[in-house]
């Protein structure tokens, strides 16, 4: 009879006592806690509800699919203290309210590769980091409005960060930087967000080959020196107030061999000193590029602007440029320079408006406008109020801008034309 009960009293046990991920989240923390430092702890594949914390030099390594759950309102993973960091192979899911995958707390030397983060709150933050890499990294933030979310990640008060090969959508800020100095943002892709790019109180960051689209502005710029901004793309920020990029009280900033396009304004510099915007290509925009209180001290050169609604617009202020291709100029070159032989300029009374009022912009195209718009420049003169090029290049460079076409689409584009024409001949040629 005693064993009777013992063996029914072990069966009961099996059913009722389920390896939960209360079980999993202790068995994963303790292999951390009991790891030597430098060690490498690799995770089985499966799905853990826990919170870790690493403290010491170590490589966190998904082997398969491994999937960590958030079992508090903590990140899932945090890191701090500590330097030699490795994350790899893992998928992170968020939990409903204020959830973060990853926190990274003063140390250097951390690395994040190949991690997924979906549905949080906020993706990845890093505070008082240095020497650290984030890279192949997916982020996809919550549902909503991008005014209830957080960024997908975070760099503040860092030090010589890579962020690389990143793709981030629906989140507030892609990636939002404050307080930093000479990181690296390579080859991201960012959407569906307010900023692709966010950039405040920082030195000597580079932006370079990354594409931002879908966004409200790709790239803002704001109290930041000493940026490089080179070969990204931005566009179609075509919101409200949508610019492809806003370079907003800065220094020594270059933006170079960059496309803008179809955005709501392709490029605005506001209040930016001794900087260099050279050999961008400003196409298909509603405004290609907007100027306040542009210093003389800024170089602006050989950059294309055409197929915008309309080319530029300025404050009371204008600027002075030279050397760019402009396709609404309609002057002649008669010793053969490939220059201009008088300069371009935009008498545009209504684009200043615009500048102050954006609501304006509903008024573009009007009878009035189209109007004003002629006999502005009928009566050309020169004005130190406009955007002026004193020698302004007759032709564009052969860089063109690479679409990607589709060809699923592209083949049902020709089949829609070849369709087309089939029954427009048998209409007209009922015999045939």
């Amino acid at each position: 009879m005693k064993r009777w009960f013992i063996f029914m009293a072990g069966l009961w046990l099996m059913f009722v006592i389920d390896p939960t991920a209360s079980y999993a989240k202790a068995t994963l923390q303790k292999k951390i806690d009991l790891a030597k430092p430098g060690s490498t702890v690799t995770i089985d594949a499966g799905v853990y509800e826990e919170d870790l914390l690493i403290s010491k030099p170590l490589t966190l390594k998904g082997k398969g699919n491994v999937q960590l759950k958030s079992g508090s309102g903590k990140p899932v993973i945090t890191v701090e203290n500590t330097e030699d960091v490795s994350i790899q192979n893992v998928e992170l899911i968020g939990r409903k309210g204020d959830s973060v995958g990853i926190e990274l707390k003063k140390g250097k030397d951390v690395s994040i590769n190949k991690v997924n983060l979906l549905h949080f709150n906020q993706g990845i933050e890093l505070f008082d980091i240095e020497d650290s890499e984030i890279s192949d990294v997916t982020i996809k933030g919550k549902d909503g409005h991008f005014s209830k979310k957080a960024n997908g990640i975070t760099l503040y008060n860092t030090k010589n960060i890579k962020v690389t090969g990143s793709h981030i959508q629906q989140v507030q800020d892609g990636i939002y930087v404050e307080e930093d100095e000479q990181s690296k943002l390579t080859g991201n892709r960012i959407s569906g967000s307010r900023y692709g790019i966010h950039l405040m109180y920082s030195e000597g960051t580079r932006v370079e080959d990354n594409r931002l689209h879908h966004n409200v502005t790709g790239l803002m710029h704001m109290e930041s020196n000493g940026t490089t901004i080179k070969r990204n793309i931005m566009e179609q920020q075509t919101a409200y107030n949508g610019f492809g990029i806003l370079l907003y009280n800065g220094k020594h900033i270059d933006v170079e061999e960059n496309t803008f396009g179809h955005n709501g304004v392709g490029i605005a510099l506001q209040n930016i000193e001794d900087s260099n915007v050279k050999s961008n290509i400003i196409e298909s925009n509603q405004t290609g590029i907007q100027f306040i209180q542009y210093a003389t001290s800024n170089v602006f050169s050989g950059n294309e602007v055409y197929a915008n609604i309309q080319s530029v617009s300025s404050d009371l202020m204008g600027a002075v440029l030279e050397r760019n291709y402009w396709d609404d100029y309609s002057g002649m070159d008669l010793d053969g320079d490939g220059l201009g032989d008088t300069s371009y300029q935009s008498n545009d009374s209504f684009a200043k408006l615009m500048v102050k009022q954006k609501a304006y912009q509903y008024f573009f195209e009007s009878p009035a406008v189209v109007t004003l718009g002629r006999m502005e420049k009928k009566l050309s003169f020169q004005d130190k109020q406009s955007v002026r090029d004193e020698s302004p290049l007759l032709q564009g460079s052969e860089r063109k801008r690479d679409w990607g076409l589709d060809p699923v689409l592209l083949t049902l584009g020709l089949a829609g034309i070849v369709g087309g024409w089939y029954i427009w001949r048998r209409l007209n040629n009922p015999g045939v």
